[in-house]
């Protein structure tokens, strides 16, 4: 079904059947309501609030909270890269970064620190390439607006990137 609406969705705009900008609102308010109540649950299994359940899913087996999911490690404790309410923390990591290019872009500075929080807890290296790509793309809008050379972007670019490469790789 979600692949279904993913292909229909370029022949409904272009019928304008619907507004894209309210498909963006939603997808930015679905993101930002998920990561949340995902936060609110690790936070109270971390205190011991909320007891965590052992679900069987097509995609293995998983310590469930209220509205979250974890990875179980061989001991019974759960990995801590943050999965939120998706399979896999690259995924919610590719979710996020629309949503991050979203909320910049829209000036929603509340949501866009919740969503870096978010990535960086999936600690997910896609998302950490994804994130430096976003970078290059809000640096090259940029600079085109204030004709600032493209060697100084550039230059930005491979500091950042080097700067997220060491930090990845560092561990």
């Amino acid at each position: 079904l979600p692949c279904a609406a993913y292909l229909t969705m370029p022949a409904l705009l272009k019928k304008n059947a619907c507004d894209s900008g309210t498909l963006w609102l939603y997808f930015y308010y679905f993101m930002l309501t998920a990561v949340l109540f995902c936060f609110l649950d690790y936070f109270l299994s971390s205190i011991g609030a909320s007891s965590l359940r052992i679900i069987e899913t097509p995609y293995g087996n998983f310590l469930a909270g209220y509205f979250s999911l974890w990875h179980p490690l061989e001991d019974g404790s759960a990995y801590y890269r943050f999965y939120a309410c998706f399979p896999e923390p690259g995924t919610l990591a590719m979710f996020l970064l629309p949503a991050i290019a979203y909320a910049y872009y829209t000036k929603k500075y509340v949501g866009l620190i919740v969503f870096v929080t978010a990535l960086y807890f999936t600690d997910s290296l896609g998302g950490k390439i994804g994130v430096a790509m976003l970078v290059l793309l809000i640096l090259f809008v940029f600079t085109n607006q204030r004709r600032i050379p493209m060697v100084i972007t550039f230059f930005i670019l491979i500091i950042a990137s080097s700067i997220i490469v060491i930090k990845s790789f560092g561990k």
